[in-house]
């Protein structure tokens, strides 16, 4: 059965410089905008989000990130929508959250072009993977971060996460109760 993309899951708002923001779901026809995207982002926000430096991706592991079930695994994209763009929209930032074998945890990757850092984008693609897992009756979010990733530090403690330092792997693993 194929997967139906849950447009209800689609929400528009604002961003603190008074830019107009399409949250949505990720669909497979995202994979060229999303190639752009990823390029665009900065060494530090690659690593920040990949915890390494990433190569171009091949077409094969784009189709993993845009074509997800929509049940088990969600990602979310914020984007400007631009009728003169090629891509039809230019992404911001993305969220994704994979929901364990049970059901009852999920982990999260976020990531923001740093252009747009401090206008509540990451705030509001985290309040939309933790409204979307815990519909989906998820009872915990974590993740990883970069100790030296401090605006995602703040993020998370600002959102409620506990933070856990593993001195062995150098991440500080996040959590939040849903």
């Amino acid at each position: 059965m194929p997967n139906i993309y849950p447009d209800k899951l689609e929400e528009r708002f604002v961003l603190d410089s008074n830019q107009r923001v399409l949250l949505r779901p990720i669909r497979p026809e995202d994979e060229t905008a999303h190639r752009a995207f990823l390029s665009e982002l900065t060494p530090e926000d690659n690593r920040f989000r990949f915890f390494g430096k990433v190569k171009e991706l091949s077409h094969e592991e784009m189709a993993h990130y845009v074509n997800i079930d929509y049940d088990s695994e969600m990602a979310f994209i914020a984007c400007i929508e631009d009728e003169d763009s090629a891509f039809n929209h230019i992404t911001l930032g993305v969220v994704r959250a994979i929901i364990d074998a049970q059901g009852e945890t999920a982990e999260f990757a976020i990531v923001v072009r740093s252009d747009v850092h401090h206008q509540g984008l990451g705030w509001k693609l985290m309040d939309k993977i933790a409204r979307f897992c815990r519909s989906r009756g998820v009872k915990t979010l974590v993740g990883d971060v970069l100790p030296e990733n401090s605006h995602m530090l703040s993020l998370m403690h600002d959102f409620g996460f506990n933070k856990h330092t593993d001195f062995e792997e150098r991440v500080v693993r996040v959590s939040l109760t849903l």
